[in-house]
């Protein structure tokens, strides 16, 4: 059953589903995703993070489905979609009352089950196997969803390989794609690691022109100037360490 939930990132209702009984709940993964769901999905608290980037996520999903199927000019129960590493089947429950086909697929059996709790209508099937593996013919699916699964896999290149032959909508070139979100990813990692060595000298150096600038060389003495100095500029040599240090990150490609 179909209920409305606020987003505030697009200003629209947006879907939410129903919530198993905890009696139901028998398996560890059943649970596990269940804290999920209370979490991400039930949460009515508009300041926390995970809730508002997951239901965030969740309407940009959306409205990407609906872009597509305008594309396609098709009505929604003309086109199949593919939901790979469905989890708790938010993404697939939904598109499917929205009037989708959809085909739910995990590798995990119990995380299936709980989609299948949580299921009321809609055209939905569930399949247990690995994307390494897709039991399809190429072309079946004119959407895939892959959400929050690349960074779950050994050799991200291999899945998008994969992908490429089953949505209709497909990207002409994954690998192309995937060296571009890699760069970014390196340029953040990179980033992260700068930053705070920058700090440490940044704040050194301020030190020591805050001290030029109060003339403070000039009223100490000779004796007491010089050791400032040598304190000061080691301070600046200990805070330059994590700089020569610094590694860009690498990347590591599949054999």
């Amino acid at each position: 059953m179909l209920a409305s939930v606020y987003c505030e990132s697009r200003k629209r209702p947006v879907l939410t589903l129903k919530l198993p009984k905890q009696t139901e709940l028998v398996h560890p993964d059943h649970h596990f995703l269940f804290k999920h769901d209370l979490e991400e999905f039930y949460a009515n608290k508009p300041i926390d993070f995970n809730t508002r980037f997951y239901k965030n996520r969740f309407a940009t999903i959306l409205s990407e489905v609906s872009r597509l199927q305008k594309k396609l000019q098709r009505n929604p129960s003309q086109i199949k979609i593919l939901d790979i590493g469905c989890a708790q089947g938010n993404f697939s429950i939904t598109l499917a009352e929205m009037g989708f086909s959809v085909v739910a697929l995990d590798l995990r059996f119990h995380f299936l089950s709980y989609s299948r709790m949580k299921h009321e209508k809609g055209d939905l099937r569930w399949v247990n196997a690995s994307l390494e593996n897709l039991p399809f013919l190429s072309g079946t699916f004119d959407i895939v969803l892959a959400t929050e699964v690349i960074e779950h896999v050994a050799y991200p290149e291999r899945l998008l390989d994969g992908l490429k032959d089953q949505g209709s909508d497909r990207p002409r070139s994954p690998r192309l794609l995937l060296a571009r979100a890699v760069k970014r990813a390196r340029g953040s990692l990179l980033w992260e690691r700068l930053w705070p060595a920058l700090a440490s000298l940044s704040v050194a150096v301020g030190l020591f022109l805050a001290l030029s600038w109060a003339g403070l060389w000039i009223v100490l003495p000779p004796l007491a100037r010089a050791f400032a100095l040598v304190s000061l500029l080691l301070v600046m040599a200990l805070a330059a360490i994590p700089l020569l240090r610094l590694r860009v990150p690498k990347v590591v490609s599949s054999p």
